[in-house]
């Protein structure tokens, strides 16, 4: 089964992400801000994040560089939920190593369908033996 690590301040989206998420058949791990993100990044295991950007303390601009520049999620897709719609914070999602960027308000199954859109797109690791 496909894991989803949800990093989200606000109770509310991370309610919402989560049963929609379950629904469409996706695992769901939950962080509710950057630094417990970043440790369920590197022991949950997860397939995909989905990283909000507008936390306190650590900003997801931040958990994105963290990931990033450790071996263990460096190539994890992440794809960026925000309510900024400035077309330069979408720019320097991208250049920070999102996958996707998508704006709040979103409509669920899309981005269940992005999830499973990207996670499809990555390289299939097949163990020898």
């Amino acid at each position: 089964m496909t894991r989803v690590l949800v990093i989200d301040d606000d109770p509310g989206v991370r309610l919402v992400l989560q049963k929609n998420l379950e629904h469409a058949g996706f695992e769901v791990l939950i962080a509710e801000d950057g630094p417990r993100g970043l440790g369920a990044a590197r022991l949950g295991a997860p397939d995909i994040i989905v990283l909000d950007l507008m936390m306190p303390h650590v900003d997801g601009f931040e958990v994105l560089r963290d990931l990033r520049l450790h071996a263990t999620t460096s190539t994890l897709p992440v794809i960026v939920l925000t309510a900024l719609t400035d077309p330069v914070v979408k720019e320097r999602c991208r250049h920070a190593g999102a996958d996707l960027v998508m704006t709040k308000p979103f409509e669920p199954g899309a981005l269940a369908s992005e999830i499973t859109r990207i996670l499809d797109l990555q390289p299939r690791v097949v163990p020898l033996g």
